[in-house]
């Protein structure tokens, strides 16, 4: 009798489903004795690999099914083995300890379930701790402890936020300036290098991808007086240079195309609620010409420590999507109205670097996750007033233009949405967020809610 019910169909990237368990399985499953187990278990790859290859067809001490199975010593063996890499026992380590103070001031040693837990997927927990049984070594330290990589980017990351939004901005790229940091903490990466870090991650992580004519339909929406009646590419898009403000990614007078992949997220950016005098007209534009677009909206794709080609590369790429999911919360964080011309010129300037100065080749714009609506991706292209047009306009029209238009509004797609139904619509959406915490709060009850 298996000690619990799986429920869930099993995928590559992660254990085969989460186990629901009465409290009696939970006892069952606390007092067995484990001794092999299958790779449906472990969510890292190579972990099962080593399970497949090494193992041999028997009962799973856990799920009771008949699968290749491998002993935890031999599973533990090779998951210390490879924690080494970026790991080392706490008495084997230089890490200081304070004994006036009874801590580590450099951060506290890891225990190995914490460890293990954190760098893969097991489940059940106890698997973790029949593996942590096998393995000698209780508690570990960073090898790099004074000063991850990771760190070090972000250091330099604050130091430039701090330097372009204080000190200098429009010369701040010059090569005879960087002299003028000697006052910046040598133990962070210099500010003048930090946007060349983040575009070599990107190439790195391969996050660059091209969209094909016809293959993107972006929601732009206009908030607006009630008199007025935005129909067209002209009043839709990118707005003029004189009316463009400072925006995210875009300081005052450059004009740029802010969109979302779907209206419920665009509403979500744009709408300003204290303006009940005003109505929204959306729309959604397709792209007309081929745009390579840099997507931050992506979950980076974590090295394994346990993949046997891990070598330095791999520990960069680590520390890399560290640094880079931090960076990119800073692109995505929502601006106070009163700060929003100092705090965004970071990501203005992030923005003119990919725009204009990036190795990897000409960049269209740049994905990012919304601030405002869970789950949401916006866009920005760097696409001006004079880039949009209406669908239907003849090629010859098309042709005589000055600049060749890169987006379509598609006429029929053209909404207009009075003040009081966003007002609906902005309810009806607190209440489906608050049912879905509700949903997930009620999940850690170990018994049904009395009714």
């Amino acid at each position: 009798m298996p000690p619990g019910r799986w429920k869930g169909k099993p995928n590559r990237e992660t254990p085969t489903a989460y186990l629901e368990q009465s409290p009696f399985q939970q006892q069952l499953l606390a007092r067995m004795i484990i001794e092999t187990v299958c790779s449906k278990h472990f969510a890292d790859q190579y972990l099962r690999a080593f399970i497949n290859q090494t193992g041999t067809r028997q009962l799973c001490d856990v799920c009771q099914e008949s699968r290749k199975c491998a002993d935890v010593a031999a599973i533990a063996q090779r998951i210390e083995q490879d924690l080494r890499r970026e790991y080392e026992p706490l008495w084997q380590s230089d890490l200081p300890y304070n004994p006036d103070e009874d801590r580590f001031p450099f951060g506290p040693p890891i225990d190995t379930n914490e460890l293990i837990e954190s760098e893969t997927s097991i489940d059940p927990y106890e698997i973790i701790e029949a593996i942590c049984k096998e393995i000698e070594t209780k508690e570990w330290a960073r090898q790099d402890w004074i000063l991850p990589q990771s760190d070090y980017m972000r250091y330099g990351w604050q130091s430039f936020s701090r330097i372009v939004k204080h000190r200098m901005r429009f010369v701040f790229f010059s090569e005879k300036n960087h002299r003028l940091f000697s006052d910046i903490d040598s133990d962070s990466l210099h500010p003048q290098e930090v946007l060349k870090e983040v575009g070599k991650l990107i190439k790195w992580l391969k996050i660059t991808h091209e969209y094909p004519p016809g293959s993107l339909n972006l929601v732009r929406a206009r908030q607006h007086m009630r008199n007025e009646a935005p129909k067209n590419a002209d009043s839709l898009g990118a707005p003029p240079d004189k009316y463009a403000q400072a925006n995210r990614m875009s300081p005052a007078g450059i004009s740029m195309f802010y969109g979302a992949f779907d209206k419920e997220t665009c509403l979500a950016e744009i709408v300003d609620y204290d303006w009940k005098a005003s109505s929204v007209t959306y729309g959604s534009f397709t792209n007309r010409v081929a745009l390579r677009l840099i997507d931050f909206s992506m979950a980076f794709k974590f090295p394994s420590l346990f993949n046997p080609g891990y070598n330095g590369n791999a520990n960069y790429l680590r520390e890399g999507i560290v640094f880079l999911n931090a960076f990119v919360q800073d692109l995505r964080k929502p601006i106070s109205k009163k700060d929003v011309h100092i705090e965004y010129v970071p990501t203005q300037i992030v923005c003119e670097y990919l725009r204009y100065m990036y190795a990897g080749g000409q960049i269209d714009g740049l994905i990012y996750e919304s601030a405002k609506h869970r789950g949401g991706r916006c866009v920005v292209l760097f696409v001006d007033n004079k880039e949009s047009i209406d669908e239907g306009v003849p090629a010859g029209d098309i042709a005589r233009r000055v600049t060749a238009p890169k987006l379509v509004l598609q006429a029929k797609s053209v909404t207009r949405v009075s003040f009081k139904r966003l007002w609906a619509l902005h309810l009806a959406a607190e209440a489906r967020a608050l049912a879905e915490i509700d949903k997930q709060l009620s999940s850690f009850l170990p018994y049904p809610a009395a009714e």
